[in-house]
């Protein structure tokens, strides 16, 4: 499981990068930002206000020395990895969009730790 790493240089100032972490009783946390360093930083301010509450304490314990270290993108995977083991499950989407090109849907999407079945969920649907 990995963060998908966007294209940097020239063309970073024009993509706004964006996270949504979803769980099966909707969205728990959204946010936007204009480099991919501050959407990693704005996640793991997310997954330290969370890891103590919703994994088990020597996961917890894990998330926070990878925080600890400096280390938050590997922080982020590990608690997406992890998280649903004690409590309900999140998986992360994060995508990053052209600001210039707002009428194209289209975007780099990747998704870390993704729901079990939820391919199989959609298409019941």
């Amino acid at each position: 499981m990995t963060i998908r790493h966007f294209p940097t240089g020239s063309r970073a100032c024009d993509e706004t990068f964006v996270a949504v972490v979803h769980a099966a009783d909707g969205v728990r946390f959204a946010t936007a930002a204009d480099s991919r360093t501050e959407l990693v930083r704005r996640l793991a301010e997310y997954v330290a206000r969370r890891a103590a509450h919703v994994l088990h304490a020597e996961h917890a314990r894990h998330v926070r020395g990878l925080l600890a270290r400096g280390e938050p993108e590997a922080a982020v995977e590990a608690y997406f990895g992890l998280v649903g083991e004690r409590w309900d499950d999140e998986w992360l989407v994060t995508a990053a969009l052209m600001r210039d090109a707002w009428w194209d849907v289209t975007a780099a999407l990747d998704t870390v730790a993704p729901a079990p079945n939820l391919l199989s969920r959609s298409r019941e649907a």
